[in-house]
């Protein structure tokens, strides 16, 4: 889940709020907080066939909320920065063919609203995609209005990919361990990879760690977050693991290329300051 730029940074798309000024007179500060199910929607489908279904939006707050839905298409560099393009000119958007309502609602407070979006889909694509934003401005009154509240915009990442598409198989160009220079009990893994399938890809794998007298062995997920690499694109990326300790280290790495192979390949670590 993405938080929206304002309309001057549009181009790119970073995390931020924006501040709602309520009141002139600032008696306190609060955030808006909200909850929206899923963090991304992946739908794998038939070509010109029709998919269904709900966003949900919580308001766990105590002040009414107006929420309003947008759509922004987006593309994303090799290091992982997202792009926000105007809505329906983006080559992959998802915008011709999607319908969402309500399109504008009140939520309650400690209540929920459910978005319904249906994707009719054409005869001739590999992924459609786009973000929904849901801009949710608070309504106040009475003594809340005392206050200076944050406005969200929170976005969502919405992918529909074709059934019959090659999927996502990474091109592995580089792989690098190091100790993290500011804290030597972190190793940085960094990746240089090309998705050459016409589907997203999330590679799932594991990072095994060993003192070279055994005394220390752990095993850390290779993509925690579930990165993931677009079609046709680039990637660098740069993972995390620790802590370890400062002994020199024997590392393992296998992570998943596609659906019927993976990259394996071993690394010697020095030890913090050797």
């Amino acid at each position: 889940m993405r938080k929206r730029a304002p309309s001057s940074c549009r181009r790119m798309l970073v995390s931020t709020l924006f501040l709602l000024s309520i009141s002139p007179v600032a008696w306190g500060q609060a955030q808006l907080t909200t909850a929206i199910a899923p963090a991304r929607v992946e739908k794998l489908v038939n070509p010109g066939t029709r998919v269904e279904d709900v966003i949900s939006y919580t308001n766990p707050g105590d002040v009414p909320v107006a929420v309003t839905l947008s759509l922004v298409d987006f593309d994303v560099t090799e290091t992982g920065e997202v792009l926000e393009l105007p809505p329906g000119t983006g080559s992959h958007t998802i915008v011709p063919y999607l319908r969402i309502a309500p399109v504008q609602t009140t939520v309650a407070p400690k209540e929920r609203a459910s978005f319904r979006f249906s994707v009719e889909t054409p005869e001739d694509f590999d992924q459609l995609r786009a973000f929904v934003y849901f801009e949710s401005e608070p309504l106040v009154t009475g003594a809340s209005s005392k206050q200076v509240l944050f406005a969200t915009a929170m976005g969502i990442p919405l992918y529909v990919e074709n059934r019959k598409a090659e999927r996502g198989s990474l091109r592995v160009h580089e792989v690098a361990f190091e100790r993290d220079g500011e804290n030597p009990e972190v190793l940085l893994l960094r990746l240089f990879v090309t998705n050459e399938g016409a589907r997203n890809i999330r590679p799932g794998g594991f990072v095994t760690v060993r003192s070279e007298d055994d005394a220390y062995a752990e095993t850390f997920d290779f993509n925690p977050n579930t990165e993931v690499v677009l079609p046709g694109h680039d990637r660098r990326l740069t993972l995390r693991f620790g802590p370890v300790p400062p002994e020199a280290l024997e590392v393992n790495l296998r992570f998943e290329t596609s659906m019927r192979s993976s990259h394996q390949s071993a690394h010697r670590i020095p030890g913090a300051g050797g």
